[in-house]
């Protein structure tokens, strides 16, 4: 019998403080404009898109054998943006540490997890963290953006983990937190 594949992404979360902060807009933009969806997941960035993978325990094995050589690092949220039609999100300041994690888990998960390419994004890498999309309508994308795109935010976190979230059929839930860093 062969194994159900089910849905995964691996993502940096941030924490529990910064995320009730951002939830906290999540659920303004809900109620100005109707944008409920965000609310579902904890705030995050996303390191590798939804993928659905038949073994759980390998990919736990496999990522869990990921080392970087990327230090620890901080990342600093700045602003707002935008995907348009449909996306607001809190925007990051340039982070080449970010961007070197990225590369080399995108080679790892080819080369040592048996990803195939079409899995991986073949968009450009633009971190952020989603505040709206999905059910936002043009006409309140429009609006929201209004109210958004001079408005302030700023924080700042050290990237200590990248996590492997699975979708349970209702939400996305963290399973496993992964130290990627050289000890």
């Amino acid at each position: 019998m062969a194994r159900e594949k089910k849905l995964y992404l691996i993502a940096v979360t941030l924490p529990e403080d910064l995320n009730r902060k951002i939830h906290l807009i999540k659920q303004e933009m809900a109620r100005d404009y109707q944008s409920k969806h965000a609310l579902c997941l904890p705030a995050h960035i996303t390191l590798q898109k939804p993928f659905h993978f038949a073994d759980e325990a390998f990919l736990i094995k496999s990522l869990g054998a990921f080392i970087t050589d990327v230090p620890e690092f901080a990342l600093r949220l700045k602003g707002y943006g935008v995907f348009i039609p449909k996306v607001i999100y809190i925007a990051l300041t340039e982070s080449e540490h970010l961007k070197g994690l990225y590369r080399q888990l995108r080679e790892w998960l080819i080369s040592e997890a048996g990803f195939e390419h079409q899995w991986l994004s073949h968009t450009p890498f633009v971190p952020h963290i989603t505040i709206a999309y999905r059910d936002l309508t043009k006409l309140n994308f429009t609006a929201a953006w209004k109210r958004y795109e001079s408005r302030d935010f700023s924080a700042d976190f050290i990237v200590r983990t990248i996590d492997l979230w699975r979708h349970n059929g209702k939400h996305w839930e963290v399973i496993h937190k992964f130290n990627p860093y050289k000890a």
